[in-house]
């Protein structure tokens, strides 16, 4: 697993279980193309990478800091890796400073793949045009150099700009580039060691896959990482890389970790872990295996949300709000904590969505409950997470909820014997269940 879609292979927010804390969970973006990284910038908008459906269709996306959801930049190159399955696109979008910012395209994109593509910040207006490729102020190719200097892949999935230089997360390369400002030279500033695999199946090493650089305030950078295939569970690690490249670990025993942020109480790091993989579960991905933990700087560890995802992106807003991208089902939830009581569960968010009978034959019938009125939309996606189906359901009052959709008018009907995954969404809940059509 080198290409950092990392095969993300499912799902949806099903609910949220907290260890210390309850938790309130909001759809503030929907309808979004393949979302993986997202940033809140200084006044509060929130930037989201969209890395589109295959079709030149990658964009990025603002929620503004007044709610309204808006596409700033459209019709970024999206291509379909036919042999991987995955699509390639806008994997990051991250701020320079107030007057630039960035937009990390994966590699193996003709002509930008593997680029960091600049755009100004003033460009950009609410409620203005939307910008394209056209309009990037710069580009900077990380891709070309890294395969010059022997590497089979490079994919570039982070960075951090420090002074007139940056430091590129590469997850295909298991390196980190560094760009002088100066001379625009890329060099390799440190490599990650490959780990182990103790299974009798799979390669004998997996790769690092680091994912998030971030600085380190006393000098250096912090640096997650995934793990590549068998993704076992434990055998990530949070790595300190001092001003000279050497490694250190910070914390180790963590899984499939795809985002990294200082804590806002200025105790440790916020680690995301994307799901668990399980190579004999429908999807592999563990639905609502995801986990938000702080690594606090005494070697202790807490969970603050669990039970959601498999999720790719995280922002950090304070110490009660995160922010959590769900590729497949194109959304952004914010989770906030309300209290610091010792409460398990959001009640309100834990049925599930229904889906009878299964198999389905002509008619796919939907039972859920609606924790508060609001409008309602349908996604159906394959394993995979193409999507071959959306529909809007409409306004639905809260409560318990049972509705029947033809299958054919839903432009399925030629799918057989194929597991799909039915998607609910609203702006209080993202609600899913795995289904077989029949023939």
């Amino acid at each position: 697993m080198k290409k950092l879609h990392f095969t993300l292979l499912l799902l949806s927010i099903l609910f949220c279980r907290i260890s210390y804390a309850q938790v309130s969970m909001e759809v503030v973006a929907a309808g979004l193309r393949g979302p993986i990284g997202i940033e809140l910038d200084s006044a509060g908008n929130l930037w989201i990478a969209e890395s589109g459906s295959g079709q030149n269709d990658g964009a990025i996306s603002v929620i503004w800091a007044d709610g309204t959801q808006e596409r700033v930049i459209e019709n970024l190159p999206s291509t379909l890796d036919t042999i991987l399955m995955e699509t390639l696109g806008p994997d990051r979008i991250q701020h320079f400073n107030d007057r630039y910012f960035g937009v990390i395209m994966s590699g193996g994109i003709p002509e930008v793949g593997g680029s960091i593509l600049v755009f100004e910040r003033d460009s950009i207006t609410q409620g203005g045009t939307p910008l394209s490729l056209n309009h990037a102020a710069n580009s900077f190719n990380m891709e070309k150099r890294v395969l010059s200097l022997g590497f089979a892949e490079s994919h570039g999935f982070s960075f951090v700009h420090d002074g007139s230089d940056m430091y590129i997360a590469d997850a295909a390369a298991d390196a980190l580039l560094h760009r002088d400002g100066l001379t625009g030279v890329i060099n390799i500033f440190a490599t990650f060691p490959k780990i182990p695999n103790p299974l009798p199946f799979g390669p004998p090493v997996s790769d690092a896959v680091p994912t998030r650089i971030i600085k380190n305030p006393t000098g250096g950078f912090y640096v997650s990482q995934l793990t590549g295939f068998p993704f076992l569970d434990g055998a990530s690690k949070v790595y300190a890389v001092d001003p000279q490249g050497q490694l250190s670990v910070v914390d180790s025993g963590l899984t499939l970790i795809t985002d990294l942020a200082l804590a806002p109480d200025g105790d440790g790091l916020i680690a995301l872990q994307f799901a668990n993989f399980r190579g004999d579960s429908m999807p592999p991905y563990v639905i609502g295996s995801a986990i938000l933990q702080q690594l606090h700087s005494d070697g202790s560890r807490d969970t603050i949300a669990a039970g959601f995802g498999p999720s790719a992106g995280m922002a950090v807003a304070d110490v009660n709000t995160f922010y959590v991208s769900n590729l497949f089902f194109g959304t952004v939830i914010k989770i906030s904590l309300t209290t610091t009581a010792a409460e398990s569960i959001n009640k309100n968010n834990q049925s599930s969505l229904k889906v009878f009978p299964n198999p389905v034959d002509e008619t796919l019938n939907l039972s859920w409950n609606q924790p508060k009125a609001g409008e309602v939309n349908l996604r159906i996606i394959t394993v995979d997470g193409k999507t071959v189906a959306e529909q809007k359901l409409g306004w639905f009052n809260s409560g318990p909820q049972l509705m029947s959709l033809d299958r054919s008018k839903l432009g399925v009907e030629k799918i057989a014997n194929q597991v799909l995954v039915v998607g609910l969404i609203s702006d209080s809940m993202v609600y899913s269940s795995m289904i077989v059509l029949e023939k």
